[in-house]
């Protein structure tokens, strides 16, 4: 489905692919990073906490999962069996796919948003 390529859940390693982001022309990256870390509400934030909490467990047994699967084919299905899990976890939450897909690359370029992220993370364990 075209959903799955917009995807980018970049925590989770053996499925994403990897997107490179760069400061547009006249721009700093820590412009960028100063005004991404103040463009989302608390609530935001916390949809974000929660269903990245339910993305990193479903990762973390699919990873298991696909070190011992055997096989190009048996591990890409794990790998879409596990895409779909992330996506209904996320799709539960109180964040859209695309904005959560946001933060995640907003958060690996800002250290005050991904700080704000692991605080409400840790709160929410």
């Amino acid at each position: 489905m075209l959903r799955y390529s917009y995807i980018v859940l970049a925590t989770v390693l053996f499925l994403s692919p990897v997107f490179l982001i760069t400061p547009a022309a006249g721009q700093s990256a820590t412009g960028q990073a100063d005004t991404a870390a103040g463009q989302y509400s608390k609530q935001e934030l916390k949809s974000y906490a929660e269903a990245s909490l339910d993305v990193d467990r479903i990762n973390e047994a699919y990873v298991k999962q696909l070190s011992q699967t055997e096989g190009a084919v048996a591990k890409e299905k794990l790998r879409q069996v596990a895409m779909d899990q992330m996506i209904k976890a996320i799709n539960k939450s109180d964040i859209s796919l695309e904005k959560y897909n946001k933060i995640t690359v907003q958060s690996g370029d800002n250290s005050t948003l991904a700080n704000q992220i692991n605080q409400l993370k840790q709160k929410l364990q």
